[in-house]
């Protein structure tokens, strides 16, 4: 199944996720529970999510609300997610598919991907050196540990940590998705078709990421329910994340749903700035 699909499922199960945690009832808590380990099970972000709901719950929950019970719900909904994450994990084992089960037994690399300063945080043709499939993943480990250390000690010397997070956002949020590419659009078709493509959703996304930007700004002046932060909170870990692991325009996918709503509410201000001021214009230059 082509990665984007993944994605694509991905987000619905998550979207799902946020949408029955807001329902604020016991059994839809519960369902949370397995829809969040569903979509793990494809599309293994799970920390991310799961950081934005915890963090959710202990300020908005916790300390503004004083929702106890609620908070006590989500507690569940967790407690479902890794009961039945780590039984799909021992299922894989028992099965024989691979030994390590549903966790990542290659921490280091993405850190290490991260990091490098050259290839600006993105993948590198030049560091698959670092690969050797016919060693030990305990010899590996260490091979990577190393690498990132020297990593580290680059960004330190040279001051460049900075640079490197500044060079990573404007590469994470302007770069194409490639979601056309999932679409196998490029057998069927020529290519300058194919390029044509490419370019309007390149030019859609781009749209949307300005106009999410202008309504994500609109939010400090707006007074908004309390959930919409279950869904902000999650993007923000996830933009936080990407700092320090591999970075790609792709891993934007899940979280277009929750881009999309900043954007209409960018558009909607834009509007509403662009009305009020032709109304402004007519009242000035009217002869009455």
């Amino acid at each position: 199944m082509p990665k984007q699909i993944n994605q694509y499922l991905g987000s619905l199960l998550y979207l799902i996720t946020f949408y029955l945690i807001i329902q604020n009832k016991t059994w839809t808590y519960a369902l949370a529970g397995v829809t969040l380990t569903a979509g793990c099970l494809i599309r293994p972000i799970g920390p991310v999510i799961i950081a934005g709901i915890v963090v959710f719950t202990l300020i908005y929950l916790l300390w503004e609300q004083h929702d106890y019970r609620a908070s006590l719900k989500v507690l569940m909904t967790l407690a479902i997610y890794f009961i039945l994450f780590s039984l799909a994990g021992w299922g894989i084992k028992a099965s024989g598919m691979n030994q390590y089960g549903l966790n990542n037994n290659d921490p280091e690399w993405k850190f290490v991907t991260g990091l490098n300063y050259q290839s600006t945080g993105t993948y590198s043709s030049d560091m698959e050196r670092l690969i050797d499939a016919s060693k030990p993943r305990a010899t590996m480990s260490k091979v990577e540990k190393a690498a990132l250390n020297d990593e580290i000690d680059y960004l330190n010397d040279n001051h460049a940590w900075l640079k490197l997070f500044i060079k990573k956002t404007q590469l994470l949020w302007s770069s194409r998705t490639l979601a056309t590419d999932g679409a196998n659009f490029a057998m069927n078709h020529r290519q300058k078709a194919v390029d044509l493509v490419n370019y309007v959703s390149y030019l859609g996304s781009v749209v949307l990421i300005i106009f999410s930007w202008i309504g994500s700004l609109s939010l400090f002046k707006t007074k908004f329910d309390d959930n919409l932060y279950l869904l902000l909170l999650p993007l923000m870990a996830f933009a936080v994340v990407q700092l320090v692991i591999e970075v790609q325009g792709r891993y934007r996918i899940e979280f277009l749903p929750i881009i999309s709503i900043m954007g209409s509410l960018g558009i909607y201000n834009t509007i509403k700035i662009l009305g009020s001021s032709k109304i402004k214009q007519k009242e000035t230059f009217s002869l009455n």
